[in-house]
């Protein structure tokens, strides 16, 4: 027992040459409409697998270049400049505790 589970087709529509083609049967053969999404869906997939590939590619080969070649300048620690830094925060820290414990504004008169 065979099945055949593809959609019936014509080849060739009533009053059409070869020298058309068969642009004019999209969108009045199913057969013809599916396959034309399925080719463009692979396509489509293809494009973006090489390109996700190449990308990939060009970050790893970046990245092994970038870890081979020794930094510029070097990193020095300046402590005045995280002093300073602890500081600012600590008074954020400190003004936000005053907000949150109490409505520091004008009284309402009506109350």
């Amino acid at each position: 027992m065979t099945m055949n589970l593809h959609l019936p087709h014509r080849k060739k529509s009533r009053g059409s040459s070869d020298a058309e083609g068969g642009l004019h049967l999209i969108s009045r053969d199913p057969y013809v409409d599916w396959s034309l999404i399925l080719a463009v869906t692979v396509l489509a997939s293809l494009a973006f697998i090489v390109l996700g590939f190449l990308t990939f590619e060009a970050a790893t080969t970046r990245l092994d270049q970038s870890s081979l070649s020794p930094a510029a300048t070097p990193v020095t620690f300046n402590e005045k400049a995280l002093s300073d830094l602890l500081a600012a925060f600590d008074k954020r820290a400190a003004e936000r505790t005053t907000l949150l414990k109490a409505y520091d504004g004008p009284g309402d008169p009506s109350l």
